[in-house]
């Protein structure tokens, strides 16, 4: 009898540590979030964070599966919000399923990630079983944030000498959570709990060290918003906050509803691009953002959710704030001022982890306040198989879950060695890297899209080798054959690489343009590669219609071809779509002239004279100048002739703003790539 006593003390005493170390492991992930960051990959910031809170709830997953297994029950606090917050997952993850593309990159990457959300709510789960009062730890991470704003602005390491992993330390812009945005966004949150906390409750025992951090976190948020308000200037070139325009992320919100599938579950975690593409508008083309192609987000939080959720995301998350919302009116003012402080915020700042993150808390910050808990206890001691079968299913999913993040991680930091190995100029560390990168994780876009530019790169320094080879006087045949091989393997990874980009999202116009640079680049060196460039750019034209690069590069390779006739109608849409496009003017100056239409090109070029500043850009003016004198030379000469001219030269173009299409070097014989190279081939 007494040593069954002892087993069931000893028990106990395990089971009330297991609680401590999940009090320990939500306080520190508390702390750390919100700066929480690693140089080891190529994303600092905000996979980091994420990786920082799924393991977070691993580890408060893996303790309450000990904990079951010592005592064979099941334990939960029930509260009338776990039914949405399940649906708000249930409906991420139909997203996922049913619109994303890229799921397995949506996954992880989005901004509406079914594991983020699933990570969130389980450590919201455990704030809430555990009562810990959030607000302490939440000010004093805003109060360390506040430290490194006014560190960095001060930039005192900005003349030292750092090893390259640490260089960020010398940048006056840079901030643990990613962005200025995501910065200012916390420390409000911050400044507006602990403000409405000293209103509220103000005739209780006054809160000094409280007070004090309040201060110094408003001088912090004050510093931040300088810096991100104020022209930045790096390298002689100026910055600025960029977010899409708003009336952009309503249409792309109002698009959405055209179709019932959308309507309902929108258009897709990390699809967002797809959606950006189909809404821009020539007015776009007008902004100083006309050469961002896309954006992965809407201008804020409310308009991204319904965008990518579609109604079924929207209405979830609608549900958990109006009940929310509700309950505070009636039990606590405090929660109730803040849940409206933090309504405010999401119709004004875009979507990011750190955002969800503090969605989060306040949920189960307002569910301590204003619910009283339900314990619920299942006794499985009398069902062992159920009980044997519970416990596994959930070490299982433990290990699952770790495995599948820590080959992305792993993917991460090989990619970061790649990029590092580039700035060393070393070609086997960048490539070795680049291709563990896509062994741990092959459904990462970029990954491809850098590897498929690198293989190019090899292509293009195994044809130099092969052109001088050839042009010796006693050439190696041996050599040529090798190094023609070398070019072709090169070149068939390259296409298989942007290839692969582009099936993994079909639906996002860059990664069809990146496959038609590729193409373009060997047009002089591969059979059916003009062809196969042409029909990647199309498809890029087909889903980005307002997009003037892409008609301006694909009016390139026609020009290129000699196929003035078709350049010229793509240069047109392209001045179209940009009027104020000093490069598509010039192009289709050239286009005209070349199509004996002189007196276009004389106006065409005229035109690339007042769109250009003579100060600013010198060097485009003076050849611009000296083209139109030799437009306006031939157009006399065509006046004064019998019969039509026919001269038609191509200048060399200087590297510059102004520029045509030239041929890439080519071999006496064309390398003669499989069918499985073309862009529909699958």
């Amino acid at each position: 009898m007494e040593r069954a006593t002892s087993l069931e003390t000893q028990s106990t005493r395990q089971i009330l540590n297991l609680d401590f170390l999940k009090g320990v492991v939500i306080k520190l992930w508390l702390v750390l979030f919100p700066f929480f960051f690693l140089p080891i990959t190529s994303d600092f910031f905000s996979f980091n964070k994420l990786a920082l809170t799924t393991i977070t709830a691993l580890i408060l997953l893996l303790l309450s599966t000990i904990e079951f297994i010592f005592n064979k029950k099941i334990k939960w606090g029930s509260n009338s919000l776990e039914s949405y917050l399940l649906l708000l997952i249930f409906s991420s993850s139909l997203s996922l399923i049913i619109s994303s593309p890229n799921k397995v990159q949506a996954l992880i990457y989005s901004n509406y990630s079914p594991l983020m959300l699933f990570s969130l709510s389980i450590i919201a789960y455990y704030l809430v079983k555990l009562k810990i009062d959030a607000r302490p730890y939440i000010l004093f991470s805003a109060f360390l944030l506040s430290i490194s704003a006014l560190f960095f602005f001060f930039n005192p390491l900005k003349n030292a000498s750092l090893p390259n992993n640490l260089n960020f330390l010398k940048n006056p812009y840079f901030t643990p959570t990613g962005s200025y945005l995501s910065l200012l966004v916390f420390l409000a949150f911050a400044i507006g709990w602990q403000s409405i906390n000293l209103f509220v409750r103000k005739k209780e025992k006054k809160d000094l060290a409280g007070s004090f951090m309040l201060l110094f976190i408003l001088v912090g948020f004050l510093t931040a918003a300088y810096n991100l308000l104020k022209p930045q200037t790096i390298n002689g070139q100026k910055f600025q906050l960029l977010l899409p325009p708003f009336r952009l992320s309503w249409y792309a919100a109002v698009e959405i509803l055209k179709k019932p599938l959308t309507a309902v579950f929108g258009i897709g975690p990390d699809n967002y691009a797809a959606i950006f593409t189909r809404v821009k508008d020539i007015a776009y083309n007008q902004s100083n953002l006309w050469q961002i192609s896309y954006f992965n987000f809407a201008r804020n939080f409310v308009f991204h959710i319904f965008t990518v959720g579609g109604i079924l995301g929207f209405i979830s998350l609608a549900l958990i704030y109006l009940k929310l919302l509700r309950e505070a009116k009636e039990k606590d003012k405090e929660v109730y001022y803040l849940l409206l402080f933090f309504l405010a915020i999401m119709f004004f700042v875009p979507p990011s982890i750190i955002l969800w993150g503090i969605l989060f808390i306040l949920i189960s910050h307002t569910i301590i306040k204003t619910q009283k808990l339900n314990e619920v206890s299942i006794d499985l001691s009398n069902l062992l198989p159920v009980y044997a079968a519970a416990g596994i299913l959930s070490l299982l999913f433990i290990g699952g879950v770790g495995f599948f993040l820590g080959r992305a991680y792993a993917a991460e930091v090989y990619f970061k060695k790649a990029l590092d190995g580039l700035q060393r100029n070393d070609a086997q560390t960048v490539y070795e890297n680049h291709r563990k990168a896509i062994q741990y994780n092959p459904y990462v876009e970029r990954f491809r899209i850098s590897f498929s530019q690198l293989n190019l790169v090899l292509a293009n320094n195994f044809l130099k080798q092969l052109l001088d080879e050839q042009k010796d006087k006693k050439p190696d045949q041996q050599k040529i054959n090798n190094l023609r091989q070398s070019v072709t393997q090169a070149i068939q990874a390259a296409i298989n690489e942007a290839k692969a980009a582009a099936a993994l999202n079909p639906q996002k116009a860059s990664n069809w343009a990146n496959l038609a640079a590729v193409y373009r680049n060997i047009i002089n060196l591969a059979q059916n590669a003009d062809v196969w460039t042409i029909t990647a750019y199309q498809r890029a034209i087909q889903i980005d219609p307002q997009n003037p690069i892409y008609r301006l590069n694909l009016g390139g390779v026609h020009f290129s071809l000699g196929q003035y006739e078709q350049a010229l109608r793509l240069f047109e849409q392209a001045v179209a779509l940009k009027p104020d496009w000093a490069n598509a003017h010039y192009n289709l100056a050239w286009a005209a002239y070349n199509t004996k239409d002189y007196q276009r090109a004389v106006l065409e070029m005229q035109n690339v004279l007042n769109l250009l500043d003579p100060k600013k850009a010198k060097g485009d003016y003076e050849r611009a100048k000296k083209d139109l004198e030799q437009f306006k030379k031939k157009l006399e000469e065509t006046k004064k002739a019998t019969g039509p001219a026919t001269l038609s030269p191509t200048p060399t173009p200087t590297p510059s703003q102004l520029s045509l299409p030239t041929p890439v070097p080519t071999i006496k014989e064309k390398i003669n790539l499989p069918k499985e190279a073309s862009p529909e081939a699958r």
